[in-house]
């Protein structure tokens, strides 16, 4: 029996009309949307893209993503403006008029006065502090990024494995169906009971029931991807793989690559800011450096032009600053510690991450042999029930051990699609196949 997307790939068999309508119906809205969706990826949308830079794409216009990059720009400006302390400044024009109603003459005086800062220990160690943010934003803007590509990732698996239930619960129904209507025909000859045909028919309710839950499945993946990204679902991103054919062979390796993420670096960065800070406690005690210039008029005044240092040297309680700086100490220990902590845990999660892949590998080879062996039980036992050696509960026993050793399959497939991403996102970086 084929496995597949048999929402594209067959149509129904031996269905009532009613439930031929409905699904047909169905199966025409999809088709169109498929069509029309194939269309505009292929010319407007996608203009030949791959899946992987089509999701890139909405990364890029993500409400999450639109917003870092907007924190990047503010830090670059934040920097700037700190740039301008080492501006001259204090840029003074002066007059001054002396004369009367009755004099005819006035006397004028004017005067320009500039100031610039030469030293300023507090201002060096902010624009310092400046400088790492506008790196944490950047690494910050990284970070989104990667957040917001495994969610969209994580809500194709969704749709995916929504699909494959489908297609499952439909062929349930299918092949359901098709045995029920044989089981009619025989309780209307007298060769099973009563009992037999109502416990086949209520197979086929719980069937279609199924099939109901599946498709509002994918139409609850398919709004929720419209929500977030404002775009629908390509009919190529159902074959994505994040195929992890190899790991990364000693542990320092894998190290530095969780070191590399963008949330490592941007904890480290936050640190270094931290730093800064505590660097800055005792600035309000250095002295302040400025070179002062003035020009006067008249202009054959000796005194007309003015030069010279100002020193500026801040009150301030060592005391107060003294707690400052073992304030910082403190709070600077505590962010290593949690950063040495959460590098381990990032650690621990991909070596589990590893061995789940390798598990998830070797379970799915078992179980798809051993739905092979249940789809084959299934037609031997069919053949034996019509040659009257078996019984109607064994063709029913033997269809429920298939479909549920289809579902396990699909299962095991989604959640090494899963795992195969969690194992990418934890190295900080994702790779697409189609």
């Amino acid at each position: 029996m084929k496995q597949g997307f048999i929402l594209s790939e067959t149509g129904y068999r031996n269905v009532p009309e009613s439930d031929k309508t409905v699904r047909l119906v169905f199966l025409i809205c999809f088709f169109l949307t498929a069509g029309i969706l194939s269309s505009q990826n292929s010319s407007s949308n996608t203009d030949n893209r791959s899946v992987e830079a089509l999701i890139k794409s909405m990364v890029d216009m993500h409400h999450s993503v639109l917003s870092a990059e907007e924190q990047v720009e503010a830090a670059r400006m934040g920097l700037e403006q700190q740039y301008m302390f080492f501006l001259p400044f204090s840029a003074n024009i002066g007059t001054n008029t002396y004369g009367s109603l009755t004099a005819p003459d006035f006397n004028i005086s004017a005067s320009f006065d500039i100031s610039y800062t030469i030293f300023d220990w507090k201002t060096i160690q902010e624009v310092k502090r400046l400088k790492i943010l506008e790196e944490v934003s950047v690494e910050y803007e990284k970070s989104v990024r990667q957040i917001v590509m495994y969610k969209l990732c994580n809500m194709i698996i969704t749709w995916i494995s929504s699909m494959k239930n489908y297609n499952l619960a439909f062929q349930d129904y299918d092949s359901i169906k098709s045995y029920t209507e044989k089981m009619q025909q025989r309780f209307d000859m007298g060769d099973i009971s009563k009992t037999e045909l109502d416990f086949a028919n209520g197979r086929l309710l719980k069937a279609d029931g199924l099939v109901v839950q599946s498709e509002y499945a994918i139409r609850e993946a398919e709004h929720l991807f419209k929500a977030e990204t404002g775009e629908t679902f390509s009919d190529g991103m159902k074959d994505i793989q994040f195929s992890v054919n190899t790991f990364l062979a000693t542990e320092s390796d894998k190290l530095i690559a969780i070191q590399n993420r963008p949330d490592i670096k941007q904890s480290v960065l936050l640190i270094s800011a931290l730093q800064q800070e505590k660097n800055s406690v005792y600035s309000n005690t250095i002295p302040v450096i400025r070179l002062t210039t003035s020009l006067k008029y008249p202009f054959d005044n000796p005194n007309a032009w003015q030069a010279g240092l100002n020193f500026t040297i801040p009150l301030s309680s060592i005391k107060y600053d003294k707690l400052r700086d073992q304030q910082y100490s403190v709070s600077l220990k505590s962010k290593e510690h949690d950063l040495a902590l959460f590098i381990e845990n990032s650690m621990a999660n991909l070596l589990v991450s590893e061995e789940k892949i390798r598990n998830l590998k070797k379970v799915l080879e078992i179980n798809r042999k051993a739905l092979k062996y249940a789809e084959q039980a299934v037609e031997g036992v069919l053949i034996e029930f019509k040659a009257g050696v078996r019984t109607s509960f064994d063709v029913i026993d033997a269809q429920n051990t298939f479909s549920t050793m289809s579902y396990q399959v699909v299962s095991n497939e989604i959640e090494l699609l899963k795992a195969e991403l969690n194992y990418q996102y934890a190295l900080g970086g994702l790779n697409f196949e189609q």
